[in-house]
């Protein structure tokens, strides 16, 4: 049976924090912002519930397992493993929604929209952008309506990643949706380029329209932030 001493695990803890800035392309600063998140803990919270309830269901469960006392001790440890890890990650989900947020000192804008403006000031983004977006950001955060969510931090954060990693790209259209998610929108007379930046990890759901001779065509991917394919006449625009 394999068994891990403190120091062991320890080492595996210090080496996946040498590599995540590798492996996000962020450094582990930005990472324990973007993963500090009440959703980022929840990507992993109810995985581990799932994971303890197939453990309990299919492998305690079976014959093939109690009827072998070391096979169900070890079910029975990862299930409780699971469980530990479960209400962990939950414990620190909550202290992540319940976490005071610094004041910003931007004036009629709270919250989630005062975060988003400190943030775009923070980033390195170009200042005509900038302006570009923060005109827009001032129009959603006036026109919030009860019931409407909150901007998505790591939405905005993977979009405002976006946006650095291109700055040769002309200014963009910003639409923010009911559920909070950040879209940027690139067009000319005949094709629409949008990306929808709804995932935690560094990717965006890309949807390209064409027109031609009065047919639509619609092509949606997910691609990665890093190695996005653009329709030609957006990279011979932004030359």
């Amino acid at each position: 049976m394999i068994e891990f001493t403190d120091s062991e695990i320890e080492e595996d803890c210090t080496r996946l924090m040498e590599e995540a800035p590798e492996r996000y392309g962020e450094s582990l600063d930005q990472l324990r912002v973007r993963f500090g998140h009440p959703i980022a803990y929840s990507e992993v919270f109810h995985p581990a519930f799932m994971l303890m309830e197939t453990v309990e269901h299919y492998l305690m469960e079976s014959p093939c397992v109690f009827f072998d006392e070391q096979a169900f001790r070890h079910a029975h440890d990862a299930s409780t493993a699971l469980f530990n890890l479960y209400q962990r990650l939950g414990s620190l989900r909550y202290d992540a929604e319940t976490k005071p947020r610094p004041a910003l000192g931007l004036t009629g804008f709270v919250g989630r929209w005062s975060e988003v403006f400190f943030a775009l000031g923070q980033s390195e983004i170009s200042d005509a952008i900038k302006a570009s977006l923060a005109r827009s950001f001032l129009v959603f955060a006036e026109e919030d309506e009860p019931g409407t969510e909150p901007p998505v931090l790591y939405s905005f954060g993977m979009m405002v990643k976006f946006l650095e990693r291109y700055p040769e790209l002309p200014a963009p259209s910003l639409n923010v949706n009911g559920a909070g998610q950040f879209t940027l929108c690139y067009f000319n007379s005949t094709e629409r380029f949008s990306l929808l930046f709804k995932y935690i990890i560094d990717q965006a759901e890309v949807t390209h329209t064409v027109r031609t001779d009065g047919k639509i065509g619609v092509e949606s991917s997910d691609q990665s932030i890093n190695s996005m394919k653009f329709p030609e006449w957006l990279t011979n625009e932004s030359r």
